[in-house]
């Protein structure tokens, strides 16, 4: 009994000596409790609740895209009493290590004491969940954001929204199509182009416009689609006027960009933005102010062409997410534009048909 007693006491006194040299704090805590408490490594700051909360709230009034550029894919879209969400959502079980405690009662002469140490233990598991839920408008512009979850699970939904403009790199300049036929009229000894060169030359510069125009839709298919098809009669006419009536043409035509050959007025541009960040309610509104195209002309009607396409492609995500009352309301949009239009036929016919 007294070698264990001996024993007991020199591994204290041992670990005092160790704990006085590394921390005093410890030593002295020591002194008062009888407790041996090893000093611990400092560590890094750990997330908050509260800045969790601020983080998420400046996703408010900012594309749903800047939230999907961090924090990836949605794992569901739902739409409830008009009311459209996206949901992340993370659910984890980890093995996580937690120390063993060995607690060692005796006296030493007629003094109690008690040492408590701490060494390998075992693991424990943990459960990470978090769902966030972010409500959109009609342009995809974020309302409200709400999460639930813990710390383990919600820490990856940290990262702030960040504007758009310090992340988005600026576009490089480009030439414009008659700009491109002048060059190449210089190197042709100032003669005009045939009409085989005019069209190589728009071939090049069409592919070279084409990811600038899917990246301003956001990779939208129809929309990209329908933006390139109004290039393409603004070629057309600008082709004609070319062979019909150069050089006064070249040198008094305006660029011919991605939407018509002249530039487009402030109604068109307002247009044109709505469109782009799906306010098609409004968009819709704006297309009665657009010029009144002329009889066949096509560069003129395309405004409505990607009004119509827009409208069809939000009637099919309703559609998809199970919103089928706002699918044809979309849809009824979309017949007031073009009644006859393929997709419009095809999109009355599956309403029509489903349950």
């Amino acid at each position: 009994m007294s070698r264990l007693i001996y024993a007991v006491s020199m591994t204290a006194l041992l670990v005092m000596s160790n704990a006085k040299a590394q921390d005093a704090d410890a030593y002295q805590r020591y002194l008062r409790t009888g407790q041996i408490v090893l000093p611990q490594a400092p560590q890094a700051p750990q997330p908050t609740f509260d800045q969790l909360s601020n983080n998420l709230a400046t996703y408010q009034g900012r594309p749903l895209d800047d939230a999907i550029d961090n924090f990836g894919p949605p794992a569901a879209q739902q739409v409830i009493a008009e009311h459209r969400v996206y949901i992340w959502a993370e659910h984890s079980t980890q093995e996580i290590p937690v120390p063993g405690i060995a607690i060692t009662d005796g006296t030493v002469g007629d003094q109690p004491f008690s040492a408590t140490t701490y060494g390998g233990g075992g693991t424990a598991s943990m459960t990470a969940h978090c769902k966030l839920t972010m409500e959109v408008d009609d342009r995809q512009i974020v309302k409200r954001v709400w999460y639930d979850g813990n710390m383990a699970g919600c820490s990856q939904f940290m990262t702030p929204a960040v504007e758009s403009s310090a992340q988005a790199p600026a576009e490089p300049a480009r030439p414009t199509f008659a700009e491109v036929v002048k060059q190449q009229e210089a190197t042709n000894g100032s003669k005009p182009l045939d009409e085989a060169t005019l069209d190589s030359l728009y071939k090049q510069v069409r592919s070279q416009e084409a990811p600038y125009v899917y990246a301003a839709y956001r990779n939208n298919k129809a929309s990209s689609e329908a933006e390139l098809a109004s290039m393409d009669s603004a070629y057309s006419q600008f082709k004609t006027g070319y062979l019909k009536h150069h050089p006064a043409f070249v040198s008094t035509t305006q660029s011919l960009n991605r939407d018509t050959v002249s530039q487009p007025t402030q109604a068109e541009q307002k247009f044109n933005q709505a469109l782009t960040v799906g306010n098609l309610e409004q968009a819709d509104d704006m297309l009665a102010s657009l010029s009144e195209p002329a009889p066949g002309d096509a560069a003129q009607s395309a405004p409505s062409g990607r009004l119509t396409s827009a409208w069809l492609d939000r009637a099919e995500q309703q559609l998809a997410s199970g919103d089928r009352i706002g699918a044809m309301q979309s849809l009824d949009k979309a017949r007031k534009l073009a009644p006859n239009q393929p997709r419009v036929l095809d999109l009355t016919a599956r309403l029509q048909g489903s349950p």
